[in-house]
């Protein structure tokens, strides 16, 4: 017969656990907007917030869509931890009016978050010309009098640089 016999050894077991610390980033605000009026100036900067609840690595980086000129800019951008505050600007010079996308994507090991960009440039409404009175009258007869003069008023909005200060009088001559 055969007897079995139970041996007990006691064994070390290591176990070690590899697991992702990276924290969710949090992103504020979502989106940004800027507004451009042809011959103004480029409109302000504007910030984002990157934060997480402990050191996080993020590569930030911005896009264009619709194969315009690159006119979005980022800074800081390319590898950085947060937390971060990023400068976006827009350069929107060269651009004809429009409504332009853009987006500024922020990658971390969670995932990627975006930040929706629009810049509307404005059509330029260039200058007007106002003429008061619209019409005038002159009366006269073969061999008669000259009609007297009228007054003729002239606005341009906005006044060029060539517009003199003070109205000047131009006569109408019969011929």
């Amino acid at each position: 017969m055969k007897h079995w016999q139970q041996v007990v050894m006691p064994i070390a077991l290591s176990v070690v656990v590899y697991a992702s610390a990276a924290s969710a980033i949090t992103v504020t605000p979502k989106t940004l907007a800027f507004r451009y009026a042809p011959g103004g100036t480029s409109p302000p900067p504007q910030y984002v917030d990157v934060k997480a609840s402990s050191r996080t690595r993020i590569t930030v980086g911005a896009s264009v869509s619709g194969g315009v000129s690159n006119w979005l800019n980022v800074t800081p951008s390319g590898a950085l931890t947060t937390d971060q505050t990023l400068r976006v600007s827009a350069n929107p010079e060269k651009l004809t009016a429009g409504t332009y996308q853009g987006t500024i994507a922020i990658w971390s090991r969670p995932g990627i978050e975006n930040v929706a960009v629009t810049l509307t440039v404005s059509r330029s409404s260039g200058p007007t010309i106002a003429v008061s009175p619209a019409f005038l009258n002159f009366a006269a007869t073969t061999g008669g009098a000259t009609p007297p003069s009228q007054t003729l008023t002239v606005r341009a909005s906005p006044r060029p640089p060539s517009q003199p200060r003070h109205p000047r009088q131009a006569a109408v001559l019969p011929g």
